[in-house]
C-alpha cells in the first residue's frame, strides 16, 4: 500500500508560501509517498499549477474539520499527519480529528496530540529563518530533506512570462502592520531613484484597497496608485512587474516565486530570516540596527524603515517624526553616521554597507 503523509499549513501569505515549498520539497524527495496538502482557499490561485501533491483547500477551520472527518470515514488512516504552519486550539482540534499513525507538530506545545516534534533549542528555534519550523517538521519524516533555497512554483513563474509586455516596476508599500509601513514620503523618494533606474518604465504604487494609509486612486510623484484586491488581482498585476520594491514579505515571497528580481525594505524584522538565499532578492536595513529585532509593536511611525528607504534612495530628506517614536526605539540611540547607510543582504548574506 502507499505511503501517505497529509500536512497542514495554517498561517498568512508569505510563511503558507514557504510551508508549501516545503511541503513540494518533501514530495519531490520522496515521489513513492502520496502527499496531501492542506492550505486555505484564498490562496489556491498561488498554486493552480502544482501537480507533485494532493492540494485540499479550504476556507474556514470548520471546513477543514469537516475535510478531516470526511477524510476519517472513507480514507486510509495516513501515515503522518504533520502540521508545518499553524497555530492556537483549532489546530490542536484538528489534531485530535485526522486518523494517522504518526503526528507531528512545530514543538511540544501540543505533546499530548503531536507527540512528535523537531528537538531543537528554543533560542534556535526564536532565531532562525522563518522557514526552518517547516523544513524541521518534514525532517523528522525525511532526515536527508534539504531546505529550499528558493520558491519553485512553475505557474507562477509561466504567469509572468505570458504577460511580456506592458512592463512596470511595482512599489508595495504597506503591510499588515504599522511599524512596517513605508510613508508616502518614502514612497516618493523611491519613486524618484526607480525612475533613475529605470528611465522609461512606468512606475506603480500597489495597494490592496484604495485609499489604504492615504493611497488613493490618482497619481503619486508621477506613479500611479493601482488597487489589486485579492490574490487573483495581485497575480494580474504581478505578471507584467520587471521589478519588486516594499516592505510587505509576503508580497515579495509571490513575486520572487514568480521571478521578479526584488529589493525589500526592512525595518524592525532581521532580512536573514526572510531572505532565501536562492531568490533573486536584495534585502536593504539601516546598518546601525545590525541583527537586532525591534519588539517596539506600539510604534506608527517607523524611522528605521524610512531610514532604509532614504539610504536606498539616495536622499536625507525622508524622517519619520522623531517625537512620535517609542522611547525604546533602537534606532534612535544610534549616532547619525550609523543611520546614514544601509546593509545589503544578497543571496543570504550580509555582504556591505551602502
Amino acid at each position: 500500500m502507499t505511503k501517505s503523509v497529509l500536512f497542514l499549513v495554517r498561517d498568512k501569505l508569505g510563511d503558507s508560501l514557504l510551508a508549501v515549498a516545503v511541503a513540494l520539497a518533501y514530495a519531490r524527495n520522496n515521489p513513492e509517498v502520496h502527499v496531501t496538502v492542506m492550505v486555505r482557499e484564498d490562496y489556491a490561485p498561488l498554486f493552480a499549477a502544482v501537480d507533485e501533491v494532493e492540494l485540499v483547500f479550504y476556507k474556514s477551520a470548520l471546513q477543514a474539520q469537516a475535510w478531516a472527518l470526511w477524510a476519517r470515514l472513507t480514507r486510509p488512516a495516513f501515515d503522518a499527519f504533520a502540521v508545518l504552519r499553524g497555530f492556537g486550539p483549532r489546530v490542536k482540534r484538528l489534531g485530535r480529528l485526522v486518523r494517522a499513525r504518526r503526528k507531528i507538530y512545530m514543538n511540544g506545545r501540543f505533546a499530548e496530540v503531536f507527540p512528535e516534534f523537531p528537538q531543537v533549542d528554543f533560542h534556535d528555534s526564536e532565531n532562525a529563518p522563518i522557514i526552518d519550523a517547516s523544513w524541521r517538521v518534514a525532517q523528522v519524516l525525511d532526515s536527508n530533506l534539504k531546505k529550499p533555497e528558493r520558491l519553485l512554483f512553475p505557474g507562477l513563474q509561466a504567469m509572468r512570462r505570458e504577460a511580456g509586455q506592458d512592463e512596470f516596476v511595482g512599489i508595495c508599500p504597506l503591510t499588515d502592520e504599522a511599524r512596517k509601513d513605508l510613508s508616502r514620503q518614502a514612497v516618493l523618494a523611491l519613486v524618484d531613484r526607480i525612475k533613475a533606474d529605470h528611465p522609461g518604465i512606468p512606475v506603480k504604487i500597489l495597494v490592496r484597497n484604495f485609499g489604504d494609509k492615504g493611497f488613493v486612486q490618482g497619481e503619486i510623484g508621477g506613479a500611479e496608485v493601482v488597487a489589486f484586491q485579492d490574490i487573483p488581482g495581485l497575480l494580474a498585476c504581478f505578471s507584467a512587474m520587471r521589478a519588486y520594491y516594499g516592505a510587505d514579505t509576503g508580497l515579495y515571497h509571490v513575486a520572487a516565486a514568480m521571478g521578479i528580481p526584488c529589493h525589500v525594505l526592512f525595518g524592525p524584522t532581521q532580512p536573514y530570516k526572510i531572505l532565501l538565499p536562492g531568490q533573486n532578492a536584495w534585502g536593504w536595513r539601516v546598518a546601525g540596527l545590525g541583527e537586532r529585532h525591534c519588539a517596539e509593536k506600539q510604534c506608527r511611525t517607523p524611522l528605521c524603515i524610512d531610514r532604509a528607504a532614504a539610504n536606498l534612495a539616495g536622499t536625507r530628506d525622508v524622517a519619520a517624526a522623531v517625537g512620535e517614536m517609542p522611547a525604546a526605539c533602537p534606532l534612535l540611540a544610534l549616532p547619525a553616521d550609523e543611520q546614514a547607510c544601509n546593509s545589503v543582504y544578497r543571496h543570504g548574506a550580509c555582504h556591505h554597507a551602502e
